[in-house]
């Protein structure tokens, strides 16, 4: 592979988000706990913010974005990396678009969508590279 990077594994979305539920799914409650965890929002926050450590992932807006792909390689120097990668459209919305730079993914797009991206992160006022396909 180019520049000495090996890819590790590839986790797809579908597989990223079955182990996100996975590790965010409470086993079941009776009546009794169920008040417990209404009155516990803190808990579900932090809850949330270990898992999407654990993935290398980010909490925006009270969720855990997944991205369309992520590469996990080792570089040159031995090192454990990864990027993850969101392919976006002219039809993303400017919100999800938004939690997708918040959430420190790399955009791609293809050349015709990139000035119509653009233009929807300049009015939320966020910075971000669009690479172009």
């Amino acid at each position: 592979m180019a520049r000495g990077y090996e890819p590790e594994e590839f986790i797809g979305p579908r597989e990223a988000s079955e182990e996100r539920e996975r590790k965010t799914q409470q086993p079941s409650r009776n009546d009794e706990s169920r008040e417990q965890v209404r009155e516990e929002p803190a808990q579900a926050a932090e809850s949330k913010r270990t898992v999407a450590e654990r993935q290398g992932l980010q909490v925006v807006r009270g969720k855990i974005p997944l991205p369309d792909v992520r590469i996990e390689y080792d570089t040159a120097d031995g090192e454990r990396a990864r990027v993850d990668i969101e392919l976006a459209t002219s039809h993303y919305r400017g919100r999800h678009l938004a939690e997708k730079v918040r959430a420190g993914f790399s955009i791609c797009a293809h050349a015709s969508d990139v000035s119509n991206l653009r233009r929807v992160l300049d009015q939320r006022e966020l910075t971000a590279e669009i690479l172009s396909l």
